[in-house]
């Protein structure tokens, strides 16, 4: 695991178990709609990938930003996808380029630490023509 991502993991007390599961992943840990730290940035960008909480992506590449966010249900569509492409506080952003196969598992760690707060997080995965990441849960295909 990321020694980076590991030390914040221990700083917050994130349980031991959790931290198994997450091994060889790529991770993008938001605790208190911030995010704290994104393990194997460096490796991704070096494959094409862009792989950053989305409140770094915003200032880093814009222009993916504006392309994509409610591109599949643009927020004039209703209330709820308004909400969503107006309101939220971080999350991970996702871009693979056409053609390009992510070369490792990538998750996102969210993680309420004080009591009564809320999370409006987003997670925009991004997978141009031809595309796959693989996700906890399976293989995203731009194909499929």
């Amino acid at each position: 695991m990321d020694l980076e991502l590991l030390r914040t993991y221990e700083r917050l007390g994130v349980p031991l178990g959790e931290l198994a599961r997450l091994a060889g992943v790529a991770v993008d840990a938001v605790f208190d709609s911030v995010s704290v730290t994104t393990s194997f940035r460096d490796e991704l960008r070096r494959a094409g990938v862009i792989f950053l909480p989305f409140s770094e992506v915003v200032r880093e590449v814009p222009d993916l930003v504006r392309r994509w966010l409610g591109s599949v249900v643009p927020p004039g569509d209703n209330f709820y996808a308004a909400l969503n492409s107006a309101v939220f506080s971080d999350g991970s952003f996702v871009f693979v380029p056409k053609g390009m196969c992510c070369p490792m598992e990538l998750s996102t760690y969210f993680r309420i630490n004080a009591k009564g707060a809320g999370q409006f997080e987003r997670t925009l995965i991004v997978c141009e023509e031809g595309a796959s990441v693989f996700l906890p849960r399976g293989l995203l295909n731009a194909d499929a």
